[in-house]
């Protein structure tokens, strides 16, 4: 049987660029490319996904990730959007985004689980969690994906964190350099 193939686009919206918790300039200078990555996925007629971190109150303020970061990625805000080139993916009809309201997407990993998907592609923000958490459930979820996550399509405002997160990535992902 064949395998289908995707890419996963982690939370590279607004907030996580250059908003409230932004990485800065590492997020920005992956940001073509994660455009390349989508555009070959899309020529190729594979699906990619688009986690969008969401939040609304008064939800987030009980939640234990309100006590490490400020409030980021509310629903229909500014920051809550992709950022940059990629937001204009959102209505291409080879993507599909997925809210989620925790570091790893549940919902994200069912659909692959659930699929003809085993072959995963992950790039995005902050490395060392969303990114990082998203890995780990789609390898937990979907033990025979062969998943690579791309370190030139990662960031992380703290580069020894993104360095550290691949390096732990490598014992159940490929990483590509």
């Amino acid at each position: 049987m064949s395998h289908a193939h995707c890419l996963v686009v982690v939370d590279y919206q607004k907030d996580f660029v250059d908003g409230v918790l932004g990485c800065g300039q590492p997020a920005l200078d992956i940001e073509s490319f994660i455009e390349k990555k989508i555009q070959e996925h899309l020529d190729a007629r594979h699906t990619v996904f688009f986690t969008l971190d969401t939040h609304t109150e008064p939800v987030y303020s009980d939640s234990v990730e309100s006590s490490s970061y400020t409030m980021h990625c509310r629903k229909y805000t500014e920051g809550w959007l992709p950022y940059g080139v990629i937001k204009n993916y959102m209505t291409h009809p080879g993507v599909e985004a997925i809210e989620k309201a925790t570091y790893g997407c549940a919902e994200l990993a069912s659909r692959i689980s659930a699929s003809t998907i085993r072959d995963v592609e992950i790039v995005g923000v902050y490395t060392d969690v969303c990114v990082f958490h998203n890995a780990v459930l789609i390898y937990n979820t979907v033990p025979d994906a062969d998943i690579r996550v791309f370190a030139s399509g990662c960031a992380s405002p703290d580069a020894a964190m993104h360095s550290q997160s691949l390096r732990m990535m490598r014992t159940f992902v490929t990483v590509v350099e």
